[in-house]
Formats: structure tokens, C-alpha cells, sequence
């Protein structure tokens, strides 16, 4: 599956967008019961950062990803689910930023989902 996010990160007066740009995941789970399942998640990401608001050709980070989640079925036909994700990266120079700074815009991501099927 492919999913986008962003994220703002401040050092003092400046500004750093932090964007998952593109990505992939696999998820394979485990039904404890005929409307619930739990399920792990693996995942490899592509981030972009922007100084200030501006398009940037750097830093660019790559994660491998991973995460747990719960989803419930109510009715067989609304899936409710809640996830939890880290994605880890290595440090990298921001030769954009005015001080020249080092990042590593680790990230975690809960979130709570509803789907209907039809």
C-alpha cells in the first residue's frame, strides 16, 4: 500500500517539511477471533525534507519501518483499527539550514482508522 504524510520540524527561527513521499508495507496478521485480528507491519519509506518551505534536493532519507495493529469488524462490513509505527533513519548535514545542522527526523505514527466495506 502507498500512503503520504508530512510534518513540520522548527530549530530556532527556521523551519524544516518533513514529507513520507512514497512507501510500502506488508502487514501480515492473525485473527484471534471471527472479528478481530492483530497483524505486524514492515515497511520501506521514502522522506523528503524541504528547509523553510522550499523544494530542496536534500536531505532525502530512506526507513525500514515497523509497527503493530488491531482491527475489529463491526457488522462484517465497518473495519475499525488502531496502528502504531516507528520509522527509524540515520543522521544526515543539512547544508540548507543557516546553522548547517545535522537531523534524523525519526518518526512514530499512531493511528486510528474506520473502513467500510461494500
Amino acid at each position: 500500500m502507498l500512503f503520504r504524510s508530512g510534518t513540520i520540524f522548527t530549530r530556532g527561527t527556521e523551519r524544516t517539511k518533513q514529507k513520507v513521499k512514497w512507501g510500502y508495507y506488508l502487514a501480515p496478521g492473525y485473527y484471534v477471533s471471527d472479528e478481530s485480528m492483530v497483524y505486524s507491519k514492515v515497511s520501506y519509506i521514502y522522506l523528503k525534507t524541504d528547509p523553510d518551505g522550499n523544494r530542496s534536493p536534500e536531505p532525502n532519507f530512506f526507513s525500514i519501518g515497523y509497527g503493530l495493529g488491531y482491527r475489529y469488524s463491526i457488522n462484517q462490513d465497518n473495519l475499525l483499527s488502531v496502528e502504531w509505527m516507528n520509522l527509524p533513519t540515520g543522521k544526515k548535514s543539512f547544508s540548507n539550514f543557516k546553522n548547517g545542522a545535522e537531523i534524523s527526523p525519526n518518526m512514530s505514527i499512531l493511528s486510528v482508522g474506520w473502513a467500510k466495506k461494500f
